[in-house]
Order: structure tokens, then C-alpha cells, then sequence
């Protein structure tokens, strides 16, 4: 062999990784907002969690979490498209002028018609029909990054609600968060 074709062979494998490695982030980075709830919902089911009262403040604070970690991860991207995906999903989780987190609040509710529970008698909570098998498959079929910032996403509000328990516990109150199909109290 010359040296000239095995610089060629490795210039077209070197241009193929970089080819296959764009479309990747192409495909990741254009996951919406919807599919991250989605997403999102699944990892909490993964997790237990089946049921949200979107009233309670330490929902709110979960979701202020939420938000903190896509702001991080905005700021912390390798690329450029990859920071413009994690700011679009943090634009469009960002709380209302007063503080609510309407936008994604309304996201969830919407999965209430295919991927939740519809109809809910109890409206004020929201209510995931998803069994944990179901999760767990829908998370193994979705691309890697989209998976790995839902899953990271539910462990951040997972560990506000806990720490809010604790401090609401510490202080005579009692909180609980919803597992399952039974209510855990600190």
C-alpha cells in the first residue's frame, strides 16, 4: 500500500464520523418542547411519581430547578446548536411575569389527552396514566440526549420536592409527595 491511499481511506472515514456525528446533533437538537414533557413525564413515572398538584409551592420550586439546570446546561453546551436547543427548552419553561410556570404547567396538562390520564376528576392535580414498563420503554426509544436531560430534569425537581418536605417538616407542617399510587410524608 502507498501512503497516498491510506491518507485517502482515512480522510473519507474522517469525513464520514464527522458527517454521522452532525446529523446526531441534528436529530437531538430538534426534539421540541412537547417531546421533552414528554419525556419528562416518563422519567417521573420511571421514578414513581404519577401524580403533580400543580398548585403546591414546592412543585413550583421543582420547576424553578428545572429551569436552572437548562440554564446551565445553555451555558455549559460544547456547541452552538446544542446551546440554542437547552435555551429553547428553558424560553419556553421560564416562569410568567408572576412567577408560574403556566407554559410548561399547560404542557403537561396537554399530555393528559394521549400520554396522562383524561378525563381527571380531580383537575387541580395532574395525573399520569403511564405505566412504569411504559416509561421505561418510551425512555429506550428516544434519542440518548433527549433521555439524559428528561431523566436529569426529573431528578432535579425530584430533589426540591424532597428538600422543600424536609424544611416544611422541620417547620411543624407536613407536605407530602405523590408516589405511586401512595402518599409519602416526611
Amino acid at each position: 500500500m502507498s501512503d497516498g491511499v491510506i491518507s485517502e481511506s482515512f480522510t473519507y472515514s474522517f469525513k464520514f464520523d464527522i458527517h454521522f456525528k452532525f446529523i446526531m446533533v441534528a436529530v437531538v437538537m430538534t426534539a421540541t418542547f412537547d417531546e421533552f414533557t414528554e419525556a419528562f413525564i416518563a422519567a417521573l413515572v420511571e421514578k414513581g411519581v404519577v401524580v403533580l398538584d400543580p398548585n403546591a409551592e414546592r412543585t413550583n420550586q421543582g420547576f424553578e430547578r428545572i429551569y436552572e439546570l437548562l440554564s446551565a446546561r445553555a451555558t455549559q453546551a460544547n456547541t452552538t446548536e446544542e446551546r440554542r436547543w437547552y435555551t429553547r427548552l428553558r424560553n419556553n419553561l421560564a416562569p410568567s411575569n408572576i412567577g408560574t410556570f403556566d407554559y410548561f404547567l399547560a404542557a403537561l396538562r396537554s399530555c393528559q389527552l394521549g400520554f396522562a390520564s383524561s378525563p381527571n376528576p380531580r383537575y387541580s392535580e395532574l395525573s399520569f396514566k403511564v405505566s412504569k414498563p411504559q416509561a421505561e420503554d418510551f425512555l429506550s426509544h428516544i434519542d440518548e440526549s433527549l433521555r439524559d436531560a428528561a431523566e436529569t430534569a426529573a431528578d432535579a425537581f425530584l430533589s426540591k420536592q424532597e428538600e422543600f418536605n424536609k424544611e416544611f417538616a422541620k417547620g411543624g407542617g407536613v407536605d407530602h409527595v405523590y408516589r405511586g399510587h401512595q402518599e409519602l410524608t416526611p
